[in-house]
This record gives structure tokens, sequence and C-alpha cells, in this order.
């Protein structure tokens, strides 16, 4: 037998081996969160002061969402494609100049930070929609916004992109605080975001 093929035997073997420890661990041990590392984020949150602020703030913004209706939390997954592109329609700066501030707060519109003026589907309203293809080859629908020159602002997808990195945020935090505290509702709403982006998610045109 050539070394070559030993070393190929034997990563086989081993790669078997490992599957089958897998097989045999215990069912109760999160794939993520692992049991040793929240049993020492709970510890390091108990005798460390830099631990116990992070502790508490995950936790803390966990149990403010936990309190959303399940509607207002599925309200930051958007249906139609998130993305960038999208200049300003106040002022007309580039939108790779990073010119956006978007808040939590005022969830359905964006802020430019040149001009300082907001942008939302109220101000400027949708008048017509762009239609492509997603990557299954099913027909997507994009809304946008046309001026008076004809130049196309796409700010329900802006908005869109800002929205869904916060519904990230907020179903991985609540996930966090779930395998923390060993509170089931924090897992209810974290898996209630994460089943609507699996069902809007391949309908995206984009992929980022």
């Amino acid at each position: 037998m050539s070394k070559r093929h030993f070393r190929r035997t034997t990563l086989l073997t081993c790669l078997a081996l490992a599957a089958v420890a897998a097989g045999a661990a215990k069912t109760d041990e999160p794939f993520y969160y692992r049991n040793r590392l929240t049993a020492n984020a709970r510890a390091n949150a108990a005798k460390y002061a830099w631990a116990k602020t992070i502790y508490e703030k995950k936790t803390g913004d966990a149990r403010s969402w936990a309190d959303w209706t399940d509607e207002r939390l599925l309200h930051y997954v958007p249906d139609v494609t998130p993305m960038r592109p999208c200049d300003c329609p106040n002022c007309g700066k580039y939108w790779r100049e990073y010119i956006w501030d978007w808040s939590a707060g005022r969830p359905d519109e964006v802020v430019c930070r040149f001009c300082g003026k907001p942008t939302s589907l109220e101000l400027f309203p949708e008048n017509d929609v762009f239609v492509c293809q997603d990557p299954q080859g099913v027909e997507q629908k994009l809304p946008f916004y046309r001026d008076a020159n004809g130049k196309r602002f796409f700010i329900r997808s802006v908005i869109g992109h800002y929205q869904f990195l916060h519904a990230t945020r907020m179903a991985v935090t609540l996930a966090e605080a779930y395998a923390l505290t060993g509170e089931e509702l924090f897992a209810r709403k974290s898996l209630l975001l994460l089943r609507r982006m699996g069902e809007v998610y391949p309908g995206y045109v984009l992929k980022d």
C-alpha cells in the first residue's frame, strides 16, 4: 500500500469514526450553543462585572423583544428583496458613500447623513415596479419610486435591508438569551423570526 493511499484510508477512517461519535452524542447537546460554553458564560456573568454587563444586555434586549406581538416582530422581515443600492431622493447623494442612518425606533424610514432628510414610502410613494427572476427562476416584483427625471429609487428595499439586519440581531440575541436562561419564550420568538426568514429568503433576488 502506498503512503498516499494509506493516508487517504486513515483520513476516511477518522472521518467515519467522528461521524459515529457524533451520532452517539447526547441528543440534549445543542448544536451551536454547547453546554460547556453556556455554563462558562453563566459562571463568568456571576463572577465578573464585564460578563454580567453583557449577560444583562442580552437578556434585557431579549426580554423586551419577547414582549412584542408576533406581528410586530415579523414586520422586520421584508417580503421584498432587501438591498443597499438606493441613492438619496432628496439630495441625490450616491448610496456607496454610506449615506443612510436607520433606527429601530423608526423602522420604516432611513435618514440621509448628508442632507439630514428622511426617506420613506410615505414621502416617496412607489409608482413603478421592476420585474426580474430570483435564483430559482421565479419572477419577483421590486417596487420603486421613479422621480420626474426617470431615476429609480428602491426605497422599500433599502429600508428592508436595515430591517432584515435588525431581525437577524433579534433572532440571534433571543437564541443566546434562551441558551443562557432556558426561558422557552425566547426560543419561540427566535424560531418565529427564523422560520419567516426561511420562507422569504428563497425569493430574494440578491443574496448577501
